[in-house]
């Protein structure tokens, strides 16, 4: 499966996105671009994906039965 994200700065949204199909589907092709590109990916966008990077760490260890 091909995906690709479509956003006006790839900055933000689109990154996120991105990061996101890449996780839920990592046999995918996962591409994402803007029409008018920034040059950065937003700070607060690298933020939010780290926390949710852990969230989904604790999640798995949290499905272990005792």
């Amino acid at each position: 499966m091909r995906y690709l994200v479509l956003c006006t700065g790839n900055r933000c949204r689109s990154q996120m996105a991105h990061g996101i199909l890449e996780q839920l589907h990592p046999e995918a092709e996962v591409c994402s671009a803007g029409v008018r590109p920034a040059s950065e990916v937003h700070p607060l966008a690298i933020k939010v994906m780290a926390m949710r990077k852990r969230a989904v760490e604790l999640w798995k260890r949290q499905k272990h039965t005792l």
